[in-house]
């Protein structure tokens, strides 16, 4: 899967469209934030318009190579349809792409990293999907840029025992870390 880091500078109209997204999502999602112990509604705010933001990274990112991914979806969805299916998906090769971002000041502070439901099924499930793939953002939206630092078979970080404690406990949450990614690549090398 191409390209393996990848940054983009996003258009403000395109920021803007994430911004609106985040606000008019906001109501839908405070129930499942509030479950997780999250309160912040600025916080929750940030995470949902970088989360957009780093959708359209990837898409961007990758619709070159495969010309049948999805758009990054804006659909407001009331709270008994939320989808929890991928982010992105292909139709011509049946390759998932979930998207999972961070927050540059974020990753500068506590290092790149990115957070896990353990109750999602798709990614704890007893059927890991081959064509299920992870990529893993940086978001800056001071400088409206993402980078995508990888991209990754989600059968590969099971594979390698990727997963680690977050650096707040919690006992529905998991890590993702990169430099743990890149230590794994070199050790195959």
């Amino acid at each position: 899967m191409k390209p393996e880091k990848f940054a983009l500078r996003l258009s403000r109209e395109k920021a803007a469209q994430c911004i609106k997204f985040a606000d008019d999502v906001a109501s839908t999602n405070e129930k499942k934030y509030a479950e997780r112990g999250q309160t912040n509604r600025e916080l929750i705010r940030a995470q949902n318009i970088n989360g957009k933001l780093a959708e359209e990274v990837v898409y961007n990112a990758y619709s070159p190579y495969y010309p049948g991914i999805s758009l990054p979806d804006y659909q407001i969805y009331d709270k008994r349809e939320k989808s929890y299916r991928e982010d992105l998906i292909d139709s011509n090769s049946d390759i998932k792409i979930a998207v999972k971002s961070k927050d540059i000041k974020w990753a500068q502070q506590y290092g790149e990293s990115w957070i896990f439901g353990t109750k999602d099924k798709k990614s704890f499930g007893k059927e890991i999907d081959p064509n299920q793939y992870v990529c893993c953002v940086v978001i800056d939206r001071a400088q409206l840029r993402g980078i995508i630092l990888a991209c990754v078979k989600l059968k590969w970080i099971h594979e390698n025992n990727l997963f680690e404690a977050p650096d707040r406990a919690s006992d529905e949450r998991i890590a993702l870390r990169y430099d743990s990614m890149l230590k794994v690549v070199r050790d195959e090398s």
